[in-house]
């Protein structure tokens, strides 16, 4: 009768229930991984290899190519979710492919067919002859570990070249003999027995360690059905270096994350946590054991929960999300965080994880609503200025209008006084003595000077009424039309005015003319008992030119500079009106510029003020105090 012997190499080492049933004269046995499938194939023939591990498990791909090499006629079974999902399986390291279902356990019907049709290739081909050995011999040789058997007497049955050079004889010489007598017990040979005899006794393989000479070794005991076991040493070094790697590498990880002042977690696709940072538990208030029962929806407030709903489907389809979310302390208390959570994949491509992160923003918010307060109270007051502005550019309005009317119905009766003034000096003055003639003189002086205040005033309302259009000037011709204008006032005052090169400025050339016209009547107004001498300049700064007008006049103490272009500043204590600097600024401001003086007594006065340059303009040009016109 012939015995065919199956090993299944499964997670959790659950052999399916209908494998051994199937055939009565069949012998199955599990091994939990890779390290002791291989155990289990170098103790014994063995006629199939069902593979029922999840196939991302990337140790997969070497365990099957070890068996290909060292047992090439052993048939190999893949239970898996599909070939190709592994790159280090490929189609040559497998005979039959069963998909594995939703649990990842293949469909156990199609098993155990795919089994009966290794077996049955495999008795057609006379390779199963489970009495030769031979595929256990080549397998054993093949190995990179130390392999040793043990008869049931404890005499060493077989070993290979790598177990013989680690006892430190020759093979030959060690068969046949107690293992004590060529590994002595500085070298382990007790604990080597301790671990035949409960492996033995117990019937499963047994585990274990030992460090020599910095090198880690794993033996793994396997019980034979003779009642002997097999010994298999290998060097794992390097994977106990790796895993200590990790484990450092995890605590080191897991040392940032609980140090984090964020709440930090890792959810599954059914919304169950998988990983959390302390900080999960110290804002809550819940302990470890609670929160692994729960989901991260039953930590938030009732009301945010169908939108944190909403955010995990933008992820799932996105691939990241953040949304504002108040966590629900067990006291109650309710905490705003800003969660930001981004998606892990699956090696196939398929949602695994989704990894959050919250910040906590109660200091944002509070600050965010002092700030709308404060927003709504600036709303306020702009809002009133606004009105205050809207009142006092209609009272600027009617104190323009009244100006003007005011000054238009002035002239027609101190035109009559000026007349009858005349009148009464050219007919009657031989009759007048001196003090009479003194007094008509006086009044005929205060009435031509109300009449320059009259024409001053109305120039100066005029000035923020003008609708005239802005264009490019030329300020060389403005100043060309002004001196022409005052030839006669020039003649007379023996005055000297240079002018330097001028730019192109952009503006309203009537105001400009009136500009340029008020500064130099001034300075020649203001020269006192030296000639006037006047020099007109001008310098680019930026997208605008500052213009210069100096004079070698009196000059103006400094308190009063900040005074001087306030209309009425200079009426009544210098023989001016008082009006002309207060229109020059009017009109400096309707450009959008600055003016201001810079002015010692006795040392002359230096006027500054800004146009905007010509190159400077494009489109439609702007009116800065459009507003204060009606």
């Amino acid at each position: 009768m012939t015995v065919s012997r199956i090993l299944y190499v499964g997670e959790g080492v659950r052999v399916p229930s209908r494998l051994p049933a199937e055939r009565p004269h069949t012998v199955v046995s599990a091994a939990a991984g890779p390290d002791a499938a291989t155990a289990e194939l170098l103790a014994g023939p063995v006629d199939c290899l069902v593979c029922g591990r999840p196939i991302g498990d990337e140790r997969v791909g070497d365990f099957l190519r070890f068996v290909r090499e060292a047992a090439p006629d052993v048939p190999i079974v893949l239970a898996a979710e599909a070939p190709g999902a592994a790159r280090d399986v490929a189609p040559g390291l497998y005979d039959e492919w069963v998909p594995a279902t939703d649990d990842r356990r293949a469909d156990e019907r199609s098993l155990v067919e795919a089994v009966e049709r290794c077996l049955d290739r495999r008795a057609g081909t006379g390779s199963a002859d489970p009495s030769s050995g031979a595929s256990t011999d080549r397998a054993v040789e093949a190995t990179g570990d130390a392999v040793l058997r043990l008869d049931a007497d404890g005499a060493i049955s077989a070993a290979n070249a790598r177990m013989a050079a680690h006892l430190g004889v020759p093979r030959e010489e060690a068969l046949g003999r107690a293992l004590c007598d060529v590994l002595d017990a500085d070298r382990g040979c007790e604990r080597w027995l301790e671990a035949v005899d409960a492996a033995v006794e117990e019937g499963r393989p047994v585990e274990l360690r030992e460090s020599i000479d910095g090198r880690v070794y794993l033996l793994l005991v396997v019980p034979l059905d003779d009642g002997g076991a097999q010994i298999l040493r290998r060097d794992v070094t390097e994977r106990v270096e790796t895993r200590r790697a990790l484990e450092r590498e995890r605590a080191f990880i897991d040392g940032v994350l609980d140090n984090l002042t964020d709440i930090f977690f890792v959810m599954n696709t059914d919304a169950e946590f998988v990983r959390w940072n302390e900080r999960v538990g110290a804002v809550t208030g819940y302990g470890a054991d609670e929160i692994a029962a729960m989901s991260p929806f039953d930590l938030m407030a009732a009301e945010d929960v169908s939108r944190a709903a909403a955010a995990v489907s933008r992820i799932v389809e996105d691939g990241e999300a953040t949304e504002e979310i108040r966590i629900e302390t067990r006291d109650g208390e309710r905490i705003p965080y800003e969660f930001t959570g981004s998606l892990v994949r699956d090696s196939a491509g398929d949602p695994l994880y989704i990894c959050g992160i919250g910040r906590d923003v109660t200091e944002r918010k509070r600050h965010e609503e002092q700030l709308r307060r404060k927003r709504e109270e600036l709303d306020r007051k702009n809002a009133e200025l606004d009105r205050k502005n809207a009142e006092l550019e209609r009272s600027n309005a009617e104190l323009e209008r009244f100006a003007s009317v005011a000054s238009h119905d002035l002239k027609e009766p101190l035109r009559v006084v000026s007349s009858y003034l005349e009148l009464l000096e050219r007919r009657y003055g031989e009759d007048l003595d001196t003090d009479a003639r003194e007094f008509v003189a006086y009044a005929v002086e205060g009435a031509d000077r109300m009449r320059e205040m009259i024409e001053n005033l109305l120039h100066y309302s005029r000035v923020s009424r003008r609708d005239e259009s802005r264009a490019p000037v030329d300020c060389e011709v403005v100043v060309k039309t002004v001196l022409e204008n005052m030839q006669v006032t020039v003649r007379r005052a023996d005055a000297e005015v240079a002018v330097d090169e001028l730019p192109t400025v952009v503006g309203m050339e009537t105001l400009l003319v009136q500009l340029f016209q008020n500064l130099i009547g001034n300075a020649i107004a203001y020269a006192g008992d030296a000639p006037p001498r006047v020099r007109i300049g001008a310098e680019r700064r930026g997208d605008e030119w500052l213009f210069a007008v100096a004079d070698n006049g009196v000059g103006i103490p400094p308190e009063r500079h900040d005074r001087i272009f306030d209309l009425f500043s200079g009426s009544g204590t210098d023989g001016g009106t008082g009006i002309g600097l207060a229109t020059c600024e009017r009109i400096v401001e309707r450009h959008g510029g600055d003016i201001w003086v810079e002015s010692e007594p006795g040392e002359g006065s230096t006027f500054y003020f800004t146009l905007p340059a010509a190159s400077a303009a494009s489109g439609p040009l702007a009116d800065p105090t459009a507003g204060e016109r009606e």
